[in-house]
């Protein structure tokens, strides 16, 4: 369970990085500082930050299709904000 927890707490850290930040930002210390754990962990959940960034894209893209099934495909129009920037970045 804490492997778990100290995974999600990477990819959430990754996420608000590259959002906020820009893909370049998203380094291995700076995302294990946001997350406050240590490189070990990182390193314990994945290969670089490249291996990272292609979990959050996975997890944003199986949330933005989770959408699409309870809101129908005009979410987007109903004003609910996703930074596609971050998105982008990630390789969408």
């Amino acid at each position: 369970e804490r492997q778990s927890e100290r995974y999600q707490a990477l990819l959430d850290a990754a996420f608000d990085i590259v959002g906020g930040e820009g893909y370049a930002a998203a380094t291995v210390r700076a995302i294990c500082k946001r997350a406050s754990l240590s490189e070990r962990y990182f390193y314990e959940s994945f290969s670089d930050t490249d291996d990272l960034l292609g979990a959050v894209y996975d997890t944003a893209t199986a949330t933005l299709g989770l959408l699409d099934d309870v809101l129908g495909p005009g979410w987007a129009l109903l004003g609910v904000g996703v930074d596609a920037a971050a998105l982008d970045a990630c390789g969408r």
